[in-house]
């Protein structure tokens, strides 16, 4: 009886926690809440018609991905990763988003094979994920009131 109760709360705990990560793998800690605003959308909205498509969004995070990449290999490490942002990089993001962005543990979640660098394929991928959570619609552009929606227990 104490074996099933064993097995039965880690079978339990195993499904809460791949939850956790899933959430955990695209929202960590203040991510969501700085890049879900309409100031981001604005600066996503490379066309200004209240509508951020796949390409807009992945034409913003590949200028990231390049602002950050100061020696211009294809991969940021850490200091890249966590390092002083430049006035370019101002102009990419609000202030918040790019705080949280520098956090090591959203390094963490972007770098897919865990080898503590990440490359720009797996910079964009990650960020493609963000995208797929946020087009609600599965219509490949976000609009204002998806790109603001809560996403944590959707």
């Amino acid at each position: 009886m104490n074996m099933k109760l064993n097995l039965g709360l880690a079978v339990l705990l195993g499904v809460v926690t791949m939850h956790v990560a899933q959430a955990a793998e695209l929202f960590t800690g203040g991510y969501a809440r700085e890049f879900q605003t309409m100031g981001m959308m604005k600066i996503l909205d490379a066309d200004g018609n209240h509508m951020v498509t796949e390409a807009e969004f992945n034409q913003y995070h590949t200028a990231v991905f390049n602002g950050l990449d100061r020696n211009q290999d294809g991969r940021l490490d850490q200091s890249e990763w966590t390092g002083t942002q430049s006035e370019k990089m101002a102009t990419l993001g609000t202030g918040g988003y790019l705080r949280e962005l520098s956090n090591l543990a959203m390094m963490d979640a972007a770098d897919a094979n865990q080898d503590h660098v990440v490359t720009k394929e797996e910079f964009l991928k990650f960020q493609g994920k963000v995208f797929v959570k946020l087009d609600r619609k599965a219509d490949k552009q976000i609009d204002a009131q998806e790109f603001v929606a809560k996403l944590v227990g959707s």
